[in-house]
């Protein structure tokens, strides 16, 4: 999956560092940057017990599925489910949702057990494995790679470690999310619309990532489509998508139910959308509200049909630090 592709969410995942170098465990993770979620262990038989006991969550409880509602009268089909779209921005609630382990970072030369040997132990885990290596543990750890055991292995001795593994961690919590996703993201592409998996919506969100310290965010589709996006303190942003149709069929609305001549002069220019955060269009009549509703859009470079427009309060989502614990308050300990 492309970088520039969006999933139905992202948020930073955790990162088990594993050396029995306590100094290099003390400072090389911090090295790496202030967005990424880090557990230290100066023994692989800690990490193996935390995991026994169950204090590290190594998958994605998804609450975004409901059973069928319809009669069905087939057998085969009794256990349909749904995925419930409105449910998929709510984990931005979850307070622990930083702390599934996506990546380990693994010595390969620890005393008590080697890398390859923690790395056999939790194969059954669908985190990435990274192991770091000597001269010496070269040609263990291709064979390693090459049997599938880690997924990548750099040299403790490389000069640009903290670049190597920063980029590794990054595409590797990525690639997590994308695996724990993968039925939800089937189930979107069914949309009549598929804005879920639009490169052009892609490249805007990841632009608004840089610009606007955005760490996390969450697709939504009522009452418009798009993303809710959060930054490192719990600020949240929806980034609104709107494709042709939708655009003519919000005109023809607006112009039914008496919207002012300057709101459907923008609506027909496709200059703006309409968002009604907390009311139904077709009942209101005050021109301010009509124009209050409108959202300034412009196209996406990817495809003329498609616009898009940015919303900064984000009613109805009650999304704000006073209501979410933020990566930057989950990594500080705040509860």
């Amino acid at each position: 999956m492309q970088e520039t592709q969006c999933l139905p969410f992202f948020h930073p995942t955790r990162v088990a560092f594993v050396d029995d170098d306590r100094k290099f465990l003390e400072f090389f993770p911090r090295t790496i940057g202030t967005d990424i979620p880090v557990s230290r262990y100066d023994s692989p038989r800690k990490l193996l017990a935390d995991l026994a006991a169950g204090r590290i969550e190594t998958r994605i409880d998804l609450k975004c599925w409901t059973a069928y509602g319809g009669h069905i009268t087939d057998e085969s089909h009794e256990h349909m489910l749904g995925l419930d779209k409105a449910k998929i921005f709510t984990r931005v609630f979850a307070r622990q949702r930083f702390g599934s382990l996506s990546v380990a970072v693994i010595d390969f030369d620890m005393p008590e057990m080697d890398g390859l040997d923690l790395c056999r132990a939790i194969s059954h885990l669908p985190c990435r494995k990274i192991l770091l290596t000597g001269q010496a543990t070269e040609s263990q750890a291709v064979a390693a790679f090459n049997e599938g055991l880690i997924d990548c292995f750099v040299s403790k001795s490389d000069p640009h470690l903290k670049a190597a593994i920063r980029e590794r961690i990054l595409r590797y919590q990525r690639a997590f999310i994308a695996d724990e996703t993968r039925l939800i993201r089937h189930a979107l592409r069914t949309e009549t619309y598929a804005t879920w998996d639009d490169l052009g919506l892609g490249h805007l969100l990841l632009g608004l990532r840089e610009e606007r310290g955005i760490v996390e965010y969450y697709a939504v589709s009522d009452p418009a489509e798009g993303y809710l996006l959060v930054d490192a303190e719990g600020n949240g942003l929806l980034l609104l998508a709107f494709c042709s149709p939708t655009l003519e069929a919000q005109w023809t609305s607006a112009r039914l139910s008496g919207a002012p001549t300057d709101v459907l002069e923008r609506l027909r220019k496709r200059q703006a959308g309409l968002y009604f955060s907390d009311e139904r269009g077709d009942r209101i009549l005050d021109p301010e509200r009509w124009r209050h509703a409108c959202v300034d859009l412009r196209p996406f470079p990817t495809d003329p049909d498609c616009y898009f427009g940015l919303v900064e309060h984000c009613r109805p989502f009650d999304v704000s630090p006073e209501t979410v614990l933020g990566l930057r308050g989950f990594l500080a300990g705040r509860e």
